[in-house]
């Protein structure tokens, strides 16, 4: 029997902005609780780090019933979720979903904060997610309540982050690959033969390796952007006929149980 064991919890209230560490997590079928409930829209589409850089310099906090907005050099915002509002048809990847407009208020913080004319939108409902294609037909259907990329969870293993760190000339943090999940416990690059890990009634199911693009070489404090790890890891970690770039770090599931994990919660792995 295979174990490792939880060293990192985060989950992301705003998709692109900061990450928030925290030592315990609620999860269920559709994820963190909290995790990507907001986007960033830009233009009529929706931004991320790719496109707006400058939400690297953007900490948002849960606080009460509402969010805390933190910037360098700027007066925080505490926003409280919109229920009525201008609603907006959005593409989210293969999705066609409907989105509500959080208000004048936080848009032009977030605008005078990054440059950009930014507004923040929250989804209005679950919605089912539209991927049909092989390599992901166990998140095709999934029902999701946030704007995760994929499946819900996004887990890293601890060991193959050092391995990547040891081939390049400066350190990269774990916050740049914004997963859920930090396991230890597993030997570097073990994880692309594990199908499954439990912790009581919980299961987390693979779905698909995380194929990265060029988010993971922008610093999550700076905004600024260079050429690695990406580079490294398209020589390294490639994935022949994967679902976009092939170049894979961290893996995705789907949740079946309700759970609270803690750091330091232990993990049974299958293959």
């Amino acid at each position: 029997m295979t174990e490792c064991t939880i060293e990192k919890l985060f989950y992301y209230p705003v998709k692109g902005c900061k990450a928030v560490e925290v030592e315990s997590v609620e999860l269920g079928p559709t994820g963190v609780s909290g995790d990507r409930g907001y986007l960033i829209l830009r233009d009529g589409d929706f931004a991320n780090l790719k496109s707006v850089p400058e939400l690297s310099r953007i900490s948002v906090k849960l606080e009460g019933d509402g969010l805390r907005f933190v910037a360098p050099g700027c007066e925080d915002l505490v926003h409280i979720r919109a229920t009525e509002g201008n609603e907006i048809d959005l593409q989210f990847y293969a999705d066609q979903i409907t989105v509500m407009d959080q208000g004048d208020s936080i848009a032009k913080w977030l605008s005078e904060v990054t440059g950009n004319q930014l507004r923040l939108a929250t989804v209005t409902g679950c919605f089912t997610r539209n991927l049909p294609y092989d390599i992901l037909q166990l998140a095709h259907g999934l029902e999701q309540d946030g704007f995760c990329d994929l499946s819900p969870i996004l887990l890293v293993n601890g060991a193959t982050l050092d391995e990547v760190n040891r081939q390049l000339s400066a350190d990269i943090p774990v916050e740049r690959f914004r997963c859920n999940i930090v396991v230890r416990g597993l030997e570097a690059f073990a994880e692309d033969a594990i199908k499954n890990y439990h912790c009581g009634d919980l299961t987390l199911s693979h779905v698909a390796a995380c194929e990265r693009c060029v988010i993971i070489n922008t610093d999550h404090v700076t905004g600024e952007m260079n050429k690695e790890p990406l580079q490294l890891l398209h020589q390294t970690r490639r994935i022949k006929k994967g679902y976009s770039s092939g170049v894979r770090f961290g893996n995705y599931f789907n949740v079946s149980g309700p759970a609270k994990l803690s750091v330091g919660d232990h993990f049974i792995v299958g293959k």
